[in-house]
C-alpha cells in the first residue's frame, strides 16, 4: 500500500451541509483528518452522517476548544499516524476553499522545495467588508511588525511541510491567533512563504463564519504586538534613569549611557524570549546586542545634542521624540543582525 505523502486537515464547529461536499470531494483523493471542535448536536449529527470513506478520520474534542487548538489536534495525529508525509494542507469546513483548489495547493506541497504554501484570495468588491478590512490591516502589521510581507496573512488555506509541525504544535495559542502566530513562528524558523492563488467564496457575507471582529482580532493582534510592549516596558526603564542621571550630571551621553545600561538586561530579556521568542545562540547575541546598545546610544546622544543646540529643544523633552525616531532602526537592526532565526 502506498503511504499518504500529503494530509488534508479540516477544523470543524458547527459545520453546515457545505462540508459534506468538500470532504466527499478530498477523500478521493487524498486523506482527511477532520477534528469536530465541541459542536453543538446538529454540527455531530451531520459529521456523524459522513460517508464511511476509508480516506476519512474524524477526531473529537469534547468542547469547543478553538480553532488553533483543532489544527493541533489533527497536526499531532498526524505526526504520530503518518510520520512519512510530506506535509499537511489546512482547508475550512465552511465551503470557503474549493477542493480543486486545495489539491492544486497539495500538489504543490509535493512536489515543492519545502516552502509553505498560502493560498492568496482577490479582496474585490464582493468580499464581506470585515474580512477584506481586517485582512488589509493584518497585512499591514506583518508588514511593519514582522517585516513578513503576504498577500493574504489571513487564509486558512495553506499547505505545511512535515518538518514545520512540532514548531507550530509547540505554540501556545488555541484560537484564531494561531494562524498569525503560525506565519511569525514560521518565519523565525526560516520558513519561505509561496503565494497561490485561489478562489474567492463567501456565503451570503460570510454569515457561517465563526470569526469574531473585535475578540478574535485583539488575540491576533496582541501576537503582534508584544514586539511594542517590550520596547515600551524597557524605554520606561531607560527614560526614568536618563531623567534621574541628567539631573545630577547635566551630562547628555553619560545619562543616555546610564539609561541604555540600566534597561540593558530587561530589554534583553524581553526581547529575546518575549517578543522574537529565541531561544538559541544567547552568548553570542548578548555581544551582538551590547554592541547595538553602545552605537545607539551614541547615535541617540548625538541627536539629543543637535536638538539642544540647533532647536533649543531642552535634553529632557527631545529624549522622547528621539527614541521614538530610533525606534523602527533598532527593531530591524535586532531582527536582522541581532535575533536572526535560526535556518533549517
Amino acid at each position: 500500500m502506498t503511504r499518504p505523502r500529503i494530509i488534508v486537515v479540516i477544523p470543524a464547529y458547527n459545520p453546515d451541509d457545505k462540508l459534506c461536499s468538500v470532504v466527499a470531494a478530498l477523500c478521493r483523493h487524498v486523506p482527511v483528518v477532520l477534528v469536530d471542535d465541541g459542536s453543538a448536536q446538529d454540527g455531530q449529527a451531520l459529521i456523524d452522517r459522513l460517508p464511511a470513506e476509508a480516506n476519512l478520520t474524524v477526531l473529537r474534542h469534547d468542547v469547543n476548544r478553538g480553532k488553533g487548538a483543532a489544527l493541533k489536534t489533527a497536526f499531532r495525529h498526524v505526526l504520530a499516524h503518518h510520520p512519512d508525509a510530506t506535509g499537511v494542507v489546512t482547508v475550512d469546513a465552511d465551503g470557503q476553499h474549493v477542493p480543486e483548489d486545495a489539491l492544486t495547493v497539495a500538489r504543490r506541497l509535493e512536489h515543492g522545495d519545502g516552502a509553505l504554501i498560502v493560498g492568496v484570495r482577490r479582496f474585490n468588491a464582493d468580499v464581506p467588508w470585515r474580512s477584506a478590512f481586517g485582512n488589509r490591516v493584518t497585512r499591514l502589521v506583518m508588514r511593519l511588525g514582522c517585516g513578513l510581507t503576504l498577500s493574504d496573512t489571513q487564509t486558512g488555506l495553506r499547505g505545511i511541510p512535515m518538518v514545520f509541525l512540532p514548531a507550530i504544535v509547540a505554540i501556545p495559542f488555541d484560537r484564531y491567533e494561531l494562524e498569525t502566530e503560525m506565519l511569525r513562528a514560521l518565519q523565525q524558523a526560516g520558513a519561505r512563504f509561496e503565494e497561490i492563488p485561489i478562489r474567492t467564496v463567501y456565503y451570503k457575507g460570510n454569515v457561517r463564519s465563526h470569526f469574531r471582529p473585535v475578540l478574535d482580532s485583539m488575540r491576533i493582534y496582541w501576537v503582534l504586538l508584544r514586539h511594542v510592549v517590550s520596547g515600551v516596558l524597557a524605554a520606561i526603564v531607560d527614560f526614568s534613569v536618563y531623567l534621574a542621571a541628567f539631573s545630577f550630571s547635566h551630562h547628555i551621553l553619560l545619562s543616555v549611557s546610564l539609561g541604555r545600561l540600566s534597561s540593558l538586561f530587561v530589554n534583553f530579556a524581553l526581547v529575546k524570549l518575549f517578543a522574537f521568542r529565541s531561544h538559541h545562540r544567547t552568548a553570542r547575541q548578548f555581544v551582538l546586542y551590547l554592541l547595538h546598545v553602545g552605537i545607539m546610544a551614541v547615535v541617540a546622544a548625538q541627536l539629543v545634542n543637535v536638538a539642544w543646540t540647533s532647536l533649543a529643544i531642552a535634553p529632557e523633552m527631545s529624549k522622547i521624540p528621539v527614541d521614538i525616531l530610533l525606534y523602527p532602526v533598532n527593531f530591524l537592526i535586532q531582527k536582522a543582525l541581532v535575533f536572526t532565526p535560526s535556518r533549517r
